[in-house]
């Protein structure tokens, strides 16, 4: 039995539920969006509308952000695993 052997089932059970959730969400009626000019800060036309959201330093640097504390979430779970695993065996 492996160290990924260990986490297969509740992987499986969570992928199971978004499936499932994502059939669901596809076969949902959902009421039509219309599109309304009140909420933006700017007029048709606009320089602010017509910018791309990688543009904004704050968008780019939070992707950044996020990205870096997913990779150390992950690797501080794998690195607990793997002790457990080790201090399990050894004692």
């Amino acid at each position: 039995m492996g160290i990924a052997d260990t986490v297969r089932i509740p992987y499986l059970v969570i992928a199971l539920g978004l499936v499932i959730l994502g059939i669901a969400v596809a076969f949902m009626r959902l009421p039509h969006i219309t599109v309304t000019q009140s909420f933006r800060p700017g007029k048709e036309g606009d320089d602010l509308l017509s910018r791309s959201i990688w543009s904004f330093r704050h968008t780019v640097l939070g992707a950044l952000g996020i990205f870096a504390y997913v990779g150390v979430e992950v690797g501080l779970a794998t690195t607990m695993v793997l002790y457990s695993v080790i201090s399990s065996t050894e004692a």
